[in-house]
């Protein structure tokens, strides 16, 4: 047993807060406000319904961070190569369809990425994460349960959220993991007990963030498109600071999110 006095745990204090200040925004200041930015040590777990953006919500947080001249490792295990459209989208909010070759092939070194092939299991995940974690500022999952089937799907995801929470401890870096929640129906909120083996994610995660969209006709079977305004909702967080929820915009054909400040400022609601 290590027994610590307080003058000792107020070093450990004053160090975080001073890694805090070297922090990376998300690039919305209201969630920022919720989550204090992406903070060092800490272990961030993302999820929402199927098809609602999880993945460019991913791509706006990894081009904000490279716009503050912060580096990203993005491991692009269920979207794979098309990570970079999305990426070129967001970087000159430009629609898919009118990105050009140069558009695509930017790169200032700033967002580095892996793909399926170059990451095979679970094991090889934790491991490139320890063994890179000093080079990044963000390093984000694309998703955590890729890997995971079968009968032992809860404990694998479990142990390897242990892993990665000691991960962003020891190497000072934040990680951003995205997770597909249970089946439920897309008109119900997401709560943090709907995601798959949730009590390791309420134990392991320093926060907790949900993206909820709706569909523009619930009631129409056919038609599952959803809406251009989006909630994201923090249900856990170390920033104890009276925030918790914020309203983003997505747009149609485009991967950049808009905050609500730049809805209103420009009068966009495509």
């Amino acid at each position: 047993m290590k027994v610590r006095s307080i003058s000792q745990l107020k070093e450990a204090v004053l160090e975080q807060r001073e890694l805090e200040k070297k922090a990376a925004s998300t690039g919305f200041t209201d969630l920022d406000k919720c989550i204090g930015g992406f903070l060092p040590r800490h272990l961030y777990t993302l999820t929402g319904h199927t098809n609602t953006g999880k993945t460019t919500l991913a791509c706006n947080f990894a081009d904000n961070v490279r716009k503050q001249g912060k580096k990203v490792l993005y491991i692009a295990l269920e979207p794979d190569i098309n990570i970079v459209l999305s990426l070129a989208s967001v970087r000159l909010n430009k629609a898919y369809k009118d990105l050009t070759e140069s558009d695509i092939g930017y790169d200032d070194g700033l967002i580095e990425i892996l793909l399926q092939e170059d990451v095979k299991n679970l094991k090889e995940l934790v491991q490139i994460i320890s063994e890179q974690s000093l080079k990044y500022n963000l390093i984000i999952v694309d998703h955590i349960g890729y890997f995971l089937s079968g009968e032992n799907v809860i404990q694998a995801q479990a142990d390897a959220l242990k892993i990665l929470a000691k991960i962003t401890k020891d190497y000072k870096t934040a990680v951003l993991i995205i997770a597909h929640p249970r089946k439920i129906p897309t008109h119900k909120l997401i709560f943090m007990e709907d995601i798959g083996g949730s009590a390791s994610f309420m134990q392991d995660s320093t926060e907790v963030i949900i993206l909820h969209r709706f569909l523009k006709e619930p009631n129409n079977e056919l038609n599952r498109e959803y809406d251009f305004k989006a909630t994201i909702t923090v249900p856990k967080t170390k920033k104890a600071n009276g925030y918790s929820y914020c309203e983003v915009y997505f747009q149609s054909q485009k991967a950049k999110i808009l905050s609500s400040n730049e809805v209103y400022k420009d009068k966009i609601y495509d």
